[in-house]
């Protein structure tokens, strides 16, 4: 029962760091998408400044600073997914999934050993019965026979009684 008060413990509270885990994984994704886009933007703009030399050189600075500040905000965001991956919360979570594993492996493992034990005992009960079955087929097989000695002298009985035969000797 500790076990099990632990194991929900552990899972609520692994529940709601995955959900404050999974907030900040959202925004991430959507900060990485924003990274994503803007890289492709650089891209873009950087194609674009080969194919249009001829172009004015106010338009190529512009384009150029607009390049510089999304690779920028590419870092910036890279720089805070790598600090959110070392946050003492996103390790904890892992350490309290680690445990939760654990657990559950010793659960199965005790479980198993349950289950062995169990086959164990029907086994051994099902020879024990079989055994019984046996002696109690001789037991029945000896008053059969008893049974039928019985009712061979109840009948010799019976005849000496009316006076029909006399006594043999056996």
């Amino acid at each position: 029962e500790d076990l099990k008060f632990e194991k929900k413990s552990l899972r609520n509270e692994m529940k709601e760091q995955a959900a404050s885990y999974e907030s900040k994984m959202k925004k991430l994704r959507l900060e990485r998408a924003e990274v994503e886009q803007a890289r492709e933007l650089a891209s873009s703009l950087a194609e674009s400044l080969r194919k249009r030399v001829d172009e004015a050189e106010e338009r190529k600075l512009r384009e150029i600073e607009k390049a510089a500040a999304a690779t920028e905000k590419a870092h910036k965001l890279q720089r805070e997914v790598n600090r959110y991956r070392t946050e003492p919360i996103v390790r904890r979570f892992h350490a309290l999934q680690d445990r939760l594993h654990t657990i559950e492996d010793a659960q199965r493992a005790r479980e198993a050993s349950l289950q062995q034990t169990i086959e164990n005992e029907q086994s051994r009960l099902i020879e024990e019965r079989e055994g019984f079955e046996r002696q109690l087929a001789a037991r029945d097989a000896n008053i059969r026979r008893y049974r039928g000695e019985l009712d061979a002298l109840l009948r010799a009985l019976r005849r000496i009684k009316a006076g029909k035969t006399h006594p043999q000797r056996m």
